[in-house]
């Protein structure tokens, strides 16, 4: 149906947060069916990601990437990014999008760089510059495929190797089993700044 919901509104809290839900809720498998937004507590999914992932870790493993894409919102947003496909063909209910978002290239060091530049200003003087928002597919396969996500470009190949090897260790065959057998379609990177709230 066109112009259509990709999930149910009722799954969503009414105060818009992304749901948390336990990985031993009876209840998780029938909402992964779904194109809901939710939060995984519990699963070890990630496996020592998250207690290593942080911009320290990420800047060493991953400056040899040659872009990032990053959206700068400016200031006037205070801190939201709107959401909009940046092609013109996705717009299905064809409404007039003013895009307030500019989409930047930046290395990974110079993404944390010019972050905690506009954080040092925003304490000094008080006033928000902007924010930066990176968000980049690391592995991705088309709809059509019946296999695991590959690496995008050269991605764990010949530039961030060791963040590939923490990924290889996230926990797959749980996810695949409590997704009905299907294969994850892309696994991305998301970093921002903290206070902000992301397009996703």
């Amino acid at each position: 149906e066109r112009g259509a919901r990709r999930y149910d509104s009722e799954l969503l809290n009414k105060d818009a947060e992304v749901p948390r839900i336990d990985a031993q809720d009876a209840e998780l498998d029938t909402l992964l069916r779904c194109q809901v937004p939710l939060i995984i507590a519990n699963s070890n999914l990630l496996g020592d990601a998250p207690q290593l992932w942080n911009f320290e870790y990420l800047e060493k493993h991953m400056s040899d990437v040659d872009n990032f894409f990053v959206l700068k919102a400016p200031a006037s947003s205070k801190g939201r990014f709107g959401y909009y496909d940046m092609s013109e063909k996705k717009n299905p209910c064809n409404y007039p999008v003013t895009k307030s978002n500019e989409r930047l290239e930046m290395r990974f060091p110079e993404f944390r760089q010019t972050a905690q530049k506009l954080r040092q200003e925003k304490r000094t003087s008080g006033k928000a510059g902007g924010s930066l928002y990176l968000q980049s597919a690391l592995l991705h396969r088309a709809e059509e495929e019946d296999c695991p996500p590959k690496p995008v470009g050269s991605f764990g190949v010949r530039c961030a190797v060791q963040v590939a090897t923490d990924i290889r260790k996230f926990q797959w065959k749980w996810l695949r089993q409590k997704m009905a057998g299907r294969h994850v379609q892309t696994c991305q990177l998301f970093c921002g700044q903290e206070g902000d709230f992301s397009p996703c």
